[in-house]
């Protein structure tokens, strides 16, 4: 089975041109907080580096159109909606031709997780929740408990394309 791999939190051109060397399917701009937060014009820079691979921003709280005309202003080719987020705010990105990822966080115990409003992105990303964490935070390296993650792809279903967060290296997957 194919993996692609996404490449998140980029802050330098040279790393971005490192993962497109190496075979990244997506990179990732953080917009939505933390040591990694770029500003537009930083994350223009890394969209022009990233040569055909299409660039995502990570969004905390902003609004569908704060993310829109970030996404223009910076050439990015998705959001991922680490805030609130329901279908309708996926279903207005994507109408605007932006690849919407919206997340679910996994508990790190087996179980059904409550499912966000789901229905108008392209992929469910399963991230884990860290006890302590606010609930938009998310890119901490923290692991992902890989049987929780198990259960929630078997409580969603084979249509929705999955996507795993937390803590991966070869050694864990």
């Amino acid at each position: 089975m194919a993996v692609d791999v996404k490449i998140c939190g980029l802050t330098r051109k040279e790393d971005v041109a490192l993962a497109v060397r190496h075979g990244a399917a997506r990179l990732g701009v953080i917009f939505a907080g933390g040591p990694r937060l770029r500003t537009v014009a930083e994350a223009a820079d890394l969209v022009r580096a990233a040569e055909a691979v299409p660039v995502i921003g990570v969004f905390g709280h902003q609004s569908a159109a704060e993310i829109l005309e970030i996404s223009a202003r910076a050439g990015l080719s998705g959001a991922q909606l680490h805030g609130p987020s329901d279908a309708a705010i996926a279903r207005q990105l994507r109408e605007s031709g932006l690849e919407v990822w919206q997340v679910l966080r996994v508990p790190d115990t087996p179980g059904v997780p409550p499912l966000v409003d789901w229905g108008a992105g392209d992929v469910l990303l399963l991230e884990p929740r860290v006890p302590g964490e606010p609930s938009a935070a998310g890119g901490r390296g923290f692991p992902i408990d890989l049987a929780a993650a198990r259960a929630a792809r078997l409580a969603i279903g084979p249509s929705v394309r999955i996507g795993l967060a937390g803590g991966l290296t070869p050694e864990r997957l």
